[in-house]
């Protein structure tokens, strides 16, 4: 591509068109600090952050901790750019908040520049920003050096919001499918809770069966219907297993993808750029008996994400269990049960590692759970339909990303103009 600037843009240095506003971290040691009404983010805040606006991070701070540190209170627009560990996290300030060090904020001079633009530049410049940052144990972007980061952006503030508008129509559209998707899983957790927690499913008049006084009887797992019984995993499934332990050969533009608990999503197997490749005879060597009855957990590093196997040409790294479930009606009953609070718990009791987690087979093998295989049918009747609503949204998504990911470097270097 050209060097040559498009008609009507201009480079510019940051410190041209925005004020660069770093943060800082009240001292731990005074509890007054902290947990107060000002919004205090940290890049740990915006790991896995999807969304483009953040209101509030994991803690808060007060008005005293903002005295008395370097952290500033920053107005709503602010363009949140992790600085350092990692380099490159954007989000847009939803309302007043501070950052800690970790950070250097934009504060866009609205005439000049126009933050949902910078917000989207930047995004396509991480590997720019990488480079520029120096430091020998951490890389850091410095203010300075961001200060003189010279960016090409149209003259015409117009131009820089119908640009902005563009690649927000996509993410808003994503962030609609999310949300409902949100609900969808609810809708789903909740139905599951009330049939296979607190027992008030449907009896044969369509009343709550412990509720309307449905008979209960004695188990290793407290008091069940009359008619249930306590299984584990295993019982009900034909294979328990997971992926590589070590590393493939890689491929680019292979055919095969190589997939780890990140990419489970909502149901759904994820792949993006990122993905690692590899080709025919790497995945002969690695492939898993994967069928229609097949749903992937994430047991290491990452637990409990889940996803169902649609026929994609992938195979599994050592983070990625996969059940083969012997009826078809067992995969809805299982997704939920690893979305609930019992099967949280489960994690607490029995994952092991210090610093990453691990979920073993056997623990995976040994989970137990009351059941009633007609009850369970029912349920997969009324749930199915939501998990496939769920996943032609994840579908839509996938698409939406990749047209905007294409988009994104014509439209915020001038290669296409609007």
């Amino acid at each position: 591509m050209s060097n040559k600037l498009p008609q009507g843009w201009e480079k510019v240095k940051i410190s041209d068109v925005s004020e660069v506003v770093s943060g800082g971290t009240p001292s731990t040691k005074n509890e007054a600090f902290y947990n107060g009404e000002i919004g205090w983010i940290t890049p740990k805040d915006l790991s896995g952050y999807t969304k483009k606006y953040i209101k509030n991070g994991a803690r808060n701070i007060t008005v005293l901790g903002l005295e008395k540190s370097s952290a500033k209170l920053l107005p709503k627009g602010t363009v949140l750019l992790s600085s350092r560990a990692p380099i490159g996290y954007l989000a847009i300030a939803e309302g007043e908040l501070s950052t800690n060090q970790g950070f250097k904020n934009l504060v866009c001079n609205k005439d000049k520049l126009d933050n949902i633009f910078i917000y989207y530049y930047l995004k396509s410049k991480k590997d720019d920003l990488e480079q520029i940052a120096s430091g020998s144990t951490f890389k850091e972007v410095s203010g300075n050096t961001l200060k003189n980061f010279e960016i090409k952006i149209p003259s015409d503030i117009n131009e820089q919001k119908r640009i902005a508008d563009i690649l927000s129509a996509f993410d808003d559209k994503i962030e609609i499918n999310n949300q409902i998707n949100q609900t969808l899983e609810e809708m789903a957790s909740a139905l599951f809770k009330e049939w296979f927690e607190n027992f008030n499913f449907p009896n044969n008049q369509g009343k709550p069966y412990k509720d309307s006084g449905g008979d209960m009887k004695p188990s290793e797992l407290g008091e069940i219907p009359i008619n249930w019984e306590v299984l584990d995993l295993k019982s009900i499934s034909s294979k328990i297993g997971d992926g590589l332990h070590g590393t493939p050969k890689y491929i680019d533009g292979g055919e095969y993808f190589f997939i780890n608990g990140n990419n489970l999503v909502n149901g759904m197997i994820e792949i993006d750029q990122k993905t690692k490749r590899t080709n025919k005879e790497e995945y002969e060597k690695y492939k898993k008996e994967l069928n229609e009855n097949t749903i992937f957990l994430s047991i290491n590093g990452t637990l409990g994400n889940i996803a169902f196997y649609n026929e994609e040409k992938i195979f599994l790294s050592k983070s990625v269990c996969y059940i083969n479930v012997l009826e078809n009606y067992y995969k809805v009953f299982i997704a939920c049960l690893f979305k609930s609070d019992y099967f949280k718990q489960y994690l607490f009791n029995y994952a092991n590692g210090t610093t990453i987690k691990n979920l073993s087979l056997k623990a995976i093998r040994e989970l137990s759970f009351p059941i009633s295989k007609n009850i369970c049918e029912k349920f997969s009747h009324i749930v199915k339909p939501i998990f496939e609503q769920i996943q032609q949204n994840q579908q839509q998504n996938q698409i939406l990303k990749q047209q905007r990911d294409a988009l994104l470097p014509k439209l915020i270097s001038g290669e296409i103009r609007v």
